[in-house]
């Protein structure tokens, strides 16, 4: 990581945004591939789109699986075991 932070000091303008640029595609494409929703909410993307095309996703839809996840389980089931009175270690 260090070596990284080093070669992107020493890069050009041009070179940064050609990286930044690479590295926004590949999330993006990521994503598109990894997720039914952002497949079909980066759909109509411009082909040299920035990082200002992207639609904003709404808080919700961010947080609707943890929600499920946090409505399906107890307080007590969500706790390590060894913060429960009747655990031994």
């Amino acid at each position: 990581a260090m070596k990284l932070c080093r070669d992107y000091e020493r890069m050009g303008v041009e070179e940064r945004e050609k990286l930044r640029s690479a590295r926004l595609k590949a999330l993006v494409e990521w994503a598109r591939k990894n997720s039914p929703y952002y497949s079909e909410l980066y759909k109509d993307l411009p082909e040299n789109y920035t990082l200002s095309d992207l639609p904003p996703a709404p808080r919700e839809i961010l947080w609707s699986p943890y929600m499920m996840i946090r409505q399906t389980i107890s307080w007590e089931e969500s706790q390590p075991a060894a913060a429960m009175p009747e655990a031994k270690i």
